[in-house]
């Protein structure tokens, strides 16, 4: 195993994996759903891992597990839609995060479910609606990027997960 040099007195010696885990813990990330299917079959999941790629063309990287229940259909369809949350969405992170929920998930919150492309929650702080341009398999996950066709933005503070807690900016 490997180990890390501690870079302070109180800094524990951690093996690499836990080391990670621990490191990663400290950097506070948006919280999101990314939705994808349809109106009639809507899939969607809390992810963390989005960010931007590129302004010119606008591009978004948004990492799914693989085992994630919405990975087949986000694979499938080619789209997908990023939801920025703001802690008005608290409600919506046990319905989305649940698997016993999973049925539930669109029923909370001010979805746009619509019949040919994924649902929009909207009132989100931002929603990208975008068409999947690139896939790449990494280990337990895949990477899309992906181009918005269409970008909702709205007002408010966001919601942050950070050190394994939601967490709202004051």
């Amino acid at each position: 195993m490997t180990a890390i040099t501690p870079i302070r007195q109180d800094t524990v010696t951690l093996d690499a994996s836990d080391a990670f885990r621990a490191g990663m813990r400290r950097l506070a990330s948006g919280v999101s759903i990314v939705t994808s299917g349809t109106g009639s079959a809507p899939v969607g999941l809390i992810a963390t891992a989005v960010c931007s790629v590129s302004i010119d063309p606008p591009t978004l990287l948004v990492s799914i597990s693989r085992s994630s229940s919405a990975h087949p259909t986000i694979a499938a369809s080619g789209r997908l839609c990023v939801n920025i949350l703001g802690p008005e969405h608290r409600d919506l992170l046990e319905l989305f995060t649940n698997a016993g929920k999973r049925t539930e998930r669109f029923t909370g919150g001010e979805w746009r479910l619509r019949p040919d492309a994924p649902p929009i929650l909207s009132n989100a702080l931002a929603a990208f609606d975008c068409r999947i341009v690139e896939r790449i398999v990494y280990s337990t996950h895949e990477i899309f990027l992906a181009c918005p066709d269409m970008t909702l933005v709205g007002d408010g503070a966001p919601l942050v997960h950070f050190d394994r807690q939601f967490r709202q900016l004051s």
